[in-house]
């Protein structure tokens, strides 16, 4: 394979998608191109796991397997595979993964629910369906104009599939399915349900069965008149990932809060591709409104501050849709005093005063600590200007509904210290974490551990009461996106690292034994079950999940 585009055909789709099977590829793909396969998981939670950095792999496994909090599946990528952990994996029940082996294992494939496929001479080992049954997985990639798009068709798919089950799981009936099925032509409905039925394990009737005689579908607005605008949500959602999420997050927010469903087809509904499109058509015919770019930006769902090279794809993005954004919009506080509008008046500042506002340059938005230092220093400024003015007649409810706005302000400014203040003093004690393996529930598209997220366990921690004490592996500078910051946080004493050539885990084990504490990892540590024994490892172990960017301890 040259690239993840040759993994894009109709027999992926339909082995990973419609028959919900897994994949072994050998010898070795290259993980980005590995990736492409992503677009096929539907329904699924993806994540990666690097074979060697892991003990007892099938533990972890099977342990997850049955102890998920996501709610949808997790669907796994694991490479770096020997032909041993190939035969463990392959024996595990309720698994949805793509293996990738450096060795050549065709006598492996045994069954069917393993899909074996040889890279080297492009060819399936145990798979053997042909062009006519393919028909419809050639027509969703055929149609599609880009990958974009074609993951959107995949996903309505899953979301016409949901609603089935729903509405055979809950009402016993069939009858509103030919409705449900509406917007695919009729010779692929089998394939649709027989989908449902291997992902939600239900029973459904056979296309065959379904009454359609006197279906009629409702009357909703003709869509002869739309416009594609394919083209510019490509442009918004492939460019960056976390920025793409966002916009797609807030158009649904938009669409719960401003447009009535009752004017949506059934996939206007769920597919963001068919959201945009209907809202550029019907609701921003000038193109995406000033107010929603403003909240997109804020970044407030995802809770994500955007880098420098975030805002660098953002300008990317503005220039091609031809949206003219100079800067992107502060966070948005609380609103401030409005319970009477004060009176204007104009202020007769002397140069002395104004010169002790912005008398050090603005730091940049992106360096929270630094930004927010300034503020509260040009906050006291401003409080003795208007000790100043008061003792110079001016109006004083005007001065006093100003200074109880700064006062807000501050306070504002004040509560993330205040919180982690509280959290301290309500310490349940230590929790030793064994941080690069947490940090692996959680990779960039390059497979480097994340180090944001090493502040992301810390709050999480912190939430539940204890004070975190984590420990690295000696190797793990070198895994991370963002090395820089990770010898920072090294340095501040938030990570302690191992002993050169070590990993962490036995350290995590000693210190918590010692301190008398819980520890958090996600390592079933059956090599340390003897010398630490059993049951202290069972009591004291907390485990964690990575959830939408969020940590779940437990």
């Amino acid at each position: 394979m040259d690239s993840g585009e040759d993994f894009i055909t109709p027999e992926f789709l339909n082995i990973l998608f419609f028959q919900q099977k897994n994949l072994v590829i050998f010898p070795y793909v290259d993980l980005k191109h590995l990736h492409a396969l992503e677009i096929f998981t539907a329904g699924h939670t993806p994540i990666d796991l690097e074979s060697t950095a892991l003990h007892d792999l099938r533990n972890i496994l099977e342990f997850e397997s049955s102890n998920s909090y996501s709610q949808s599946p997790t669907f796994y990528f694991i490479y770096n595979l020997d032909r041993d952990k190939v035969k463990k994996i392959l024996a595990i029940d309720n698994i949805r993964c793509v293996l990738n082996s450096n060795e050549i294992i065709p006598v492996l494939a045994n069954g069917s629910k393993f899909v074996f496929y040889n890279k080297k001479n492009n060819q399936f080992v145990n798979y053997t369906e042909n062009g006519s049954s393919l028909e419809f997985e050639q027509h969703l990639i055929s149609s599609s104009q880009n990958i974009t798009i074609l993951q959107d068709k995949i996903q309505s798919i899953k979301n016409v599939a949901s609603q089935i089950f729903t509405e055979v799981n809950q009402n016993s009936s069939s009858s509103r399915l030919p409705e449900l099925l509406k917007d695919f032509e009729q010779k692929y409905w089998q394939k649709i349900l027989d989908f449902t039925n291997r992902y939600f394990g239900v029973n459904i009737p056979p296309a065959s069965q379904l009454k359609t005689d006197s279906y009629e579908p409702p009357s909703i607005g003709s869509r002869k008149d739309f416009k594609d605008f394919s083209n510019e949500y490509e442009i918004i959602v492939s460019l960056n990932k976390r920025i793409g999420k966002e916009f797609i997050q807030q158009l649904h927010e938009f669409r719960s809060k401003r447009v009535n469903p009752e004017y949506l087809e059934l996939e206007e509904l769920f597919s963001p591709l068919k959201l945009y499109n209907y809202l550029r058509n019907r609701h921003w015919k000038e193109g995406i409104p000033q107010k929603f770019i403003d909240k997109w930006l804020q970044m407030s769902i995802s809770q994500y501050t955007l880098t420098d090279s975030d805002m660098d794809d953002l300008e990317t993005i503005f220039t091609k849709l031809g949206i003219r954004q100079d800067t992107p919009p502060l966070p948005t506080f609380e609103p401030l005093s409005t319970n009477s509008e004060p009176e204007r008046v104009t202020i007769p500042l002397e140069s002395t005063l104004t010169d002790q506002i912005l008398v050090d340059e603005m730091p940049s938005l992106q360096n929270w600590a630094q930004f927010k230092k300034w503020i509260i220093s040009q906050i006291g400024n401003i409080e003795k200007i208007i000790d100043r003015l008061l003792s110079q007649g001016i109006k004083k409810e005007f001065l006093t509904t100003l200074h109880n706005d700064i006062s807000n302000l501050e306070q504002f400014l004040a509560i993330k210290p205040q919180l982690e203040e509280v959290q301290e003093k309500k310490s349940k004690g230590y929790l030793i974490i064994d941080i690069t393996n947490i940090l692996n529930e959680d990779k960039d598209v390059n497979g480097k551990l994340k180090v944001n997220n090493i502040l992301k366990v810390r709050d999480a921690v912190l939430s539940l009461g204890y004070t975190p004490g984590m420990i690295a592996d000696a190797s793990m500078g070198y895994h991370v996106d963002n090395p820089v910051h990770y010898e920072e946080l090294i340095k501040k004493g938030v990570v302690k690292d191992a002993p050169a050539g070590k990993e962490a885990d036995e350290f995590v084990l000693a210190i918590a034994k010692k301190e008398n504490c819980k520890f958090l990892s996600n390592d079933m540590y059956n090599d340390y079950k003897k010398e630490f024994g059993q049951e202290w490892v069972f009591q004291n172990r907390l485990t964690c999940k990575c959830f939408n960017g969020s940590f779940i301890i437990r």
